[in-house]
């Protein structure tokens, strides 16, 4: 009981350091998203703020 409780908070450590470590890679993702929308937008005669 008490291994499987300490595996679970180590993979939930893990887990954290890894979202943590990927934040700056997400935000970067979803800006290329929402400015490649835009320029789709623009391209195509839309206005979309």
């Amino acid at each position: 009981m008490v291994s499987a409780l300490s595996l679970a908070v180590t993979f939930l450590g893990e887990a954290e350091a890894f979202a943590q470590g990927n934040i700056g890679t997400v935000r970067a993702i979803a800006q290329v998203t929402v400015n490649t929308k835009q320029a789709l937008a623009i391209a195509s005669g839309q206005s979309q703020n």
